[in-house]
């Protein structure tokens, strides 16, 4: 985010300590989160039960050209397996009530995959985000209990 050449980095804002968020100064539009990652070591058996999820449009890409998606996703707690159900919209229109069925993999670090094509950190055993690091329109998904 931002502090790159020709570009103006963003301001932090602390609330607490290890908490805060930060806002873009450049024409980009940037913001995000600051929240500490807990509960490391992890591994596939982090996640388990139902957790919620969407997706977040990045701010240089149209929304035309992102799929953006909702649902419910229940991670297999061991085996890497994740089932659930999701309404996607995208230029082609709305799908309500799609299958969602993949794989994902949590290194001790909480670095990992969720899905084909994603780079995910596990944030803790009820928080995970992922960004699908293969498209032409990126988006980053919250997945969170």
């Amino acid at each position: 985010m931002g502090g790159g050449t020709g570009t103006t980095p963003p301001v932090f804002y602390l609330y607490s300590q290890n908490a805060g968020f930060l806002v873009g100064t450049d024409a980009n539009v940037e913001s995000g989160v600051i929240e500490p990652q807990v509960g490391g070591l992890f591994n596939n058996a982090s996640l388990s039960g139902a957790f919620t999820f969407g997706t977040v449009n990045a701010s240089n890409v149209s929304t035309t050209a992102a799929t953006l998606e909702t649902g419910v996703v229940t991670p297999d707690g061991g085996a890497g397996n994740v089932v659930g159900t999701s309404d996607q919209s995208s230029a082609a229109g709305l799908a309500q009530n799609q299958s969602v069925s993949l794989t994902y993999s949590v290194a001790a670090d909480g670095t990992g995959t969720f899905g084909i094509g994603t780079t995910a950190i596990l944030i803790s055993g009820s928080k995970l985000m992922f960004i699908n690091n293969t498209s032409a329109a990126p988006t980053i998904t919250v997945v969170e209990k």
